[in-house]
């Protein structure tokens, strides 16, 4: 419990700058890719099946707690989401979906919820731009992703 010199430690010298690296576009270990992500997607009745354009897919479950809060925040999201350029996508993983579009009616959704048949945590959001996927987890997962799509933009 020496001192620097003790330890067998030097101060100073140069400081090689290490590169930098991109973000890793894989999402977190245990989550879907955005192709497994999008095959498992199901879109409601009288829509067309895929994701257009720039999107943020939000999969949810009515048992989540964080979900549901943002649920009740849906209309102030998807203008959030729009003024960044992106359309939601609101993904279901509740195997009883029927609570799914209760809980839509119950909080006025401004848009129909989909499918979603791949298990994830949730809250897991997807922002996809183009070539490139961001994944966000957990409690402020849909804000960090339009936090990060305003910045992208």
């Amino acid at each position: 419990a020496g001192g620097i010199e003790e330890q067998g430690l030097q101060l100073g010298g140069e400081v090689e700058p290490a590169p930098v690296q991109p973000d890793p576009q894989v999402p977190p270990r245990g989550l879907p890719d955005k192709a497994a992500l999008l095959a498992g997607l199901g879109a409601p009745a009288g829509e067309p099946a895929g994701i257009p354009g720039p999107s943020l897919i939000i999969a949810f479950s009515v048992d989540c707690l964080a979900c549901v809060a943002e649920l009740r925040q849906m209309a102030a999201v998807e203008t959030r989401a729009r003024e960044a350029g992106l359309r939601v996508v609101w993904a279901g993983i509740d195997a009883d979906f029927k609570r799914v579009e209760e809980e839509f009616a119950k909080n006025q959704a401004p848009s129909r919820p989909w499918r979603l048949s791949t298990t994830l945590p949730t809250p897991s959001v997807y922002l996809l731009r183009g070539d490139r996927t961001d994944v966000f987890t957990g409690r402020f997962a849909v804000t960090a992703a339009l936090e990060e799509a305003g910045r992208q933009r």
